[in-house]
């Protein structure tokens, strides 16, 4: 029914979800966002209904899908092409937004990486990258949202079996 090819994830955080989504269950959680009945599905991947189930369990394990009354719902922010267009075009404008800040400040994050033991051996503009994407961005930010609590909940649990302590967005 969907292009494999086409269905990608996102993740924020750490854990390893890649052997729960398999292809067949990434084509499940879009019919499921589509909004089909689960007999539906079942006819549109040739599942009986028990076989169905037994795919969809393992993402209700990993807090991927939760069971609303007669059907199942993704966790998480499903996206089709049209709508990640404009999601990025949003995202565009509001990291626009934090460059601007990040511009302002950019002299006193070089004066406290002055101060650290290592701008001894790294000049500044060679880890700036690194510090602003990895730690500013990336784990900085989603900490500082997820403390808040008005932007953005707790990243959720979502256990797999290779980690079964992760808790991460997607």
């Amino acid at each position: 029914m969907y292009d494999v090819g086409s269905l990608h994830t996102i993740m924020a955080g750490s854990g390893k979800p890649q052997k729960v989504l398999t292809d067949l269950r990434k084509q499940i959680i879009r019919a499921l966002h589509d909004q089909h009945s689960l007999s539906e599905i079942q006819v549109m991947f040739g599942l009986a209904h028990g076989a169905l189930i037994a795919e969809l369990t393992p993402l209700v394990d990993a807090s991927l899908v939760a069971k609303r009354k007669d059907t199942y719902q993704p966790l998480f922010f499903v996206a089709d092409a049209d709508e990640t267009r404009r999601v990025a075009a949003h995202a565009t404008t509001a990291g626009e937004a934090l460059f601007a800040q990040l511009q302002t400040d950019w002299e006193a994050l070089s004066q406290a990486y002055q101060a650290l033991e290592i701008s001894r051996r790294i000049p500044f503009p060679e880890i700036a990258f690194l510090l602003v994407g990895a730690n500013i961005l990336d784990i900085g930010l989603l900490r500082a949202l997820e403390q808040d609590g008005t932007l953005m909940p707790p990243s959720p649990h979502r256990p797999s079996p290779d980690a079964p302590d992760a808790h991460y967005y997607f």
